[in-house]
């Protein structure tokens, strides 16, 4: 996300940052975080069903806190051109979307992984037998990445996806290259110098770690 607004303000363009939740895994700073801004103070306690009156504070408070959300959320939208999307929609049944069409917005889609990566799909168009999946993973219930890419084909100008992640896709979609920040990277290549290669994946099976090291004593034996 701060690479591509990075990348739009060199342009020339205003850009507006917001995240529900942050990340341990970055250090970026984010315009607003919708969960700290709406949702810290929401109630969340396991009521008896004897708490008659307690249970209708909850809700209404509740309600009160998704109404202010959502109306942010549209407000948002209004003060800006372009809407970027990217993993989870902000809103139920992706409805920001429907609202930024509504108002004549660009919208973008961007598919990274397992937002609309559906196991069955993926395993009948790729060789995934030597690996061992969860079992949860083997599952016959889609609706989830099913809402959530037919939303976007319905309104998105512009799809970013890659064809591992794409079973359930049926609209044509760019391929999606990750964005860097090339200007942290400082070339120095020596000579007969062993390389240090750190690899570090949040799920290894998944990450493709066995290959990875596979070719790495690949490499050595040549």
């Amino acid at each position: 996300i701060q690479y591509y607004k990075s990348g739009f303000e060199k342009r020339g363009h205003s850009v507006t940052t917001a995240v529900f939740q942050e990340s341990s895994l970055y250090q970026f700073s984010y315009d607003y975080i919708l969960h700290d801004l709406f949702f810290t103070n929401a109630d969340n306690r396991k009521l008896k069903s004897t708490q008659y009156l307690q249970r209708v504070i909850r809700k209404v408070r509740n309600k009160w806190l998704n109404y202010r959300y959502e109306k942010f959320i549209r407000r948002l939208i209004d003060a800006h051109d372009l809407l970027v999307l990217l993993w989870h929609p902000y809103l139920t049944g992706s409805a920001e979307l429907a609202y930024a069409r509504s108002k004549n917005k660009k919208i973008v889609s961007i598919f990274v992984g397992s937002d609309v990566r559906y196991f069955k799909a993926f395993q009948q168009e790729f060789d995934v037998s030597p690996w061992v999946f969860p079992a949860d993973w083997d599952h016959d219930n889609p609706s989830y990445h099913l809402q959530l890419i037919r939303n976007a084909e319905k309104y998105s100008d512009l799809i970013y996806s890659v064809p591992d992640q794409a079973g359930l896709q049926l609209k044509p979609f760019y391929h999606l290259q990750v964005p860097l920040n090339t200007e942290k990277f400082v070339y120095k290549v020596p000579e007969n110098i062993i390389p240090k290669v750190v690899h570090a994946p949040s799920v290894p099976f998944k990450k493709g770690t066995d290959i990875i090291e596979a070719t790495l004593e690949k490499l050595k034996e040549e």
